[in-house]
This record gives C-alpha cells, structure tokens and sequence, in this order.
C-alpha cells in the first residue's frame, strides 16, 4: 500500500519537454527540478527520453568540434607565418613578446 502511494505522489507532477525544446532549455529544467531524465511529450503522449547524459553528450560533440576547428586555424596559420604557433614563455609561464 505505502509503494503505491509514493507512486501516485511521485508522478502526480510528471516535469517533460516537447520535441521543439532546446536542450539548452532540457538542462536548464533538470537542474532546477534535480533530475536526470526527461520524458518528451507530443500530443499527450511520451514520444521519446532525453537523459543528462545525452547532453552531455553532445556539448562534448560540440566542443571537439570547435577544438578541431581551432587545431585547422592554427595549422593555416602556422603554414602561412612559419613559426606563429611557438610560443614562448617565461619561467612563470607568462608570454615573451
């Protein structure tokens, strides 16, 4: 009896998104409500899961994205100005100009 009462008390408030939420949206709304899962709801009706690890997921996409495009950036500018990538620095690691 006690486990189907907490049952209906814990999914009395069932927090989803839409397909059209951003996940930028997603994680903002399981950090406020200190949850992992998000049911995605279309029409009224579960359609799909979206978890923090899926997030997590694909910022890291995201950022290896960016860190490749930056690796091409200086590739080119080290092609272009030979030595522009050998930076110098200090014994307290500060930049010698």
């Amino acid at each position: 009896m006690l486990a189907v009462l907490w049952l209906q008390i814990k999914t009395a408030n069932i927090i989803s998104i839409t397909a059209d939420t951003s996940i930028a949206a997603a994680k903002k709304i399981m950090v406020h409500h200190h949850i992992r899962h998000l049911p995605i709801v279309q029409d009224g009706k579960i359609c799909g899961m979206i978890s923090s690890r899926d997030i997590l997921a694909q910022q890291l996409k995201v950022i290896n994205r960016i860190v490749r495009h930056q690796w091409q950036l200086l590739a080119q500018l080290e092609d272009e100005h030979q030595g522009i990538s050998n930076i110098r620095t200090d014994s307290c690691g500060s930049v010698v100009i």
